[in-house]
């Protein structure tokens, strides 16, 4: 958190407030472990049988107690989910480095990496539980045509969202958690896709995902006809 914060404007549109300093980060994380603390005491993490699962609905405890605790210190919230996303972003890209790397161990392929790195992530920390009944989530798999889909029925951390927060609280989520996949697959292979129609935090009824990596040959037209505009 110091290193996502600390230096940078208290107030985007009026440098003049200043900077954030050590000291009010640390006003802020008090605020946030505050948060966490009364959210904690209405969550029933045990429900959840997967690591994963359980895992996932904390973060988004602290996400959720974040974005409050930087409300109440005055951070508009456009900003405050501005800093809250730069924070989290540094936690799920740090999820793929060690399957990327077993991925580019076992494969030269792009979209066999991308596969093998999203079949990781589906054992953990995105496991679906035994029972279909239980909660935690649940989700469709499969590839077709050089493509990995990922379907998604039920989001553990959206569901807390959905119990624990209003509406423009739930907008948070998806500008914050929602967003992470479309940086996620750039950072799985060169060149990644990912590709998402619709979404629970939207209202839908599942979150339709779609990976996968383009050709060399097709990045080089891609650049060719942009130098070429």
């Amino acid at each position: 958190m110091y290193q996502i914060i600390e230096g940078r404007y208290i107030d985007r549109d009026n440098p003049s407030v200043g900077r954030f300093s050590r000291e009010q980060v640390n006003g802020l994380l008090f605020g946030l472990w505050s948060g966490v603390d009364d959210l904690l005491k209405k969550t029933d993490l045990k429900k959840y049988t997967k690591i994963g699962n359980r895992q996932n609905v904390y973060f988004a405890i602290i996400t959720l107690a974040g974005y409050r605790a930087f409300l109440d210190s005055g951070i508009k919230k456009e900003y405050a989910t501005e800093l809250i996303s730069d924070a989290g972003w540094k936690i799920f890209a740090s999820m793929i480095v060690v399957p990327r790397f077993l991925a580019r161990l076992f494969a030269k392929n792009r979209q066999k990496q991308m596969n093998l790195i999203l079949r990781f992530l589906l054992f953990y920390p995105f496991s679906s539980p035994a029972l279909a009944s239980a909660p935690g989530y649940h989700s469709k798999t499969w590839s077709k045509d050089g493509k990995f889909y990922t379907y998604w029925y039920e989001c553990p951390p959206h569901n807390f969202f959905k119990e624990n927060a209003g509406k423009e609280e739930i907008d948070y989520f998806y500008k914050t958690w929602c967003t992470f996949d479309f940086s996620l697959a750039k950072e799985m292979v060169p060149n990644g896709r990912y590709e998402r129609p619709h979404c629970l935090s939207l209202g839908d009824n599942v979150c339709d995902m779609c990976w996968y990596a383009k050709s060399k040959y097709a990045q080089a037209i891609s650049i060719n006809h942009a130098i070429d505009e």
